[in-house]
């Protein structure tokens, strides 16, 4: 694969959760939230040059957006200061490009798709980024180029993240289905069409989270590793596992584990 000089980002946010929040995994506290993402996104150069589709995910999405077009208001001003809000964040960082409101419809892997609609409608050919806000970071320069190159270590590789779980967990008893995590996917537009035509799998699932975690993230990476590619992580990054091949790392949910666990949903 050759490699990219752009790289689109699409960035999820769910509307209610506050701009500087706190993620507890097991007693690990992660510093993350769309504000706090944003800020460090301005603070570090990321190596690569990209653009943010900002999709916002809500339970009245598209009314909203077309109030707002209308100039109309709403009697629920915390949504409309919300609103008000991220158009802001929008505003004030050249490198968004587009701010997108969207029910909730498929959670993290609906937006994910819907970003991937819009990339394949504009023709677009360069790497694509999957991520949410309960990343803690960026931390460092080079924060994207370090996946980018990663990425394209293996001409076969599908999908690289922070971390890959060895087994869907949400199974008793649990399964072995090796998966890279979806708050952070880094690929490329030739393996997402190579794979997914037509859109993203689990994207129409409502509220079942466990389905949406075994179709979706799950999916996403079976479908990558039985396609021929192969899958990997931060955690290891001179590793990278293909269908059929013995797993040699540690198995479980990484980021519940004491030696990886300081690196939890860090960029």
């Amino acid at each position: 694969m050759k490699m990219s000089k752009n790289a689109k980002i699409i960035l999820n946010e769910w509307e209610g959760y506050p701009f500087f929040r706190e993620k507890d995994l097991d007693g690990n506290i992660v510093e993350c939230g769309i504000g706090r993402l944003i800020q460090n996104i301005r603070k570090f150069d990321s190596g690569v040059n990209f653009q943010i589709y900002l999709i916002v995910n809500t339970m009245w999405g598209r009314k909203k957006y077309i109030l707002h077009k209308l100039g109309l208001s709403r009697s629920d001003e915390a949504h409309l200061k919300k609103w008000n809000d991220f158009l802001q964040i929008k505003e004030e960082n050249s490198f968004i490009e587009e701010l997108i409101y969207r029910n909730n419809i498929g959670q993290d892997l609906g937006a994910y798709n819907c970003g991937y609609q819009i990339l394949k409608k504009s023709g677009y050919q360069g790497d694509v980024v999957f991520m949410n806000s309960s990343l803690n970071g960026p931390l460092s320069d080079g924060w994207l180029k370090k996946y980018q190159d990663q990425f394209y270590s293996h001409p076969k590789m599908g999908l690289t993240g922070i971390s890959i779980n060895s087994h869907n967990s949400n199974l008793n008893p649990n399964k072995f289905d090796p998966h890279v995590q979806s708050f952070f996917l880094y690929t490329n537009m030739d393996v997402l069409k190579n794979i997914f035509p037509r859109r993203l799998p689990g994207i129409n699932i409502t509220y079942q989270k466990k389905d949406i975690i075994d179709q979706g993230e799950i999916g996403i990476s079976r479908k990558v590793l039985n396609e021929g590619y192969g899958l990997s992580c931060r955690f290891f990054d001179d590793y990278v596992y293909f269908k059929g091949d013995p797993f040699s790392k540690p198995e479980g949910d990484l980021r519940y584990k004491g030696p990886f666990a300081h690196q939890a949903n860090k960029l």
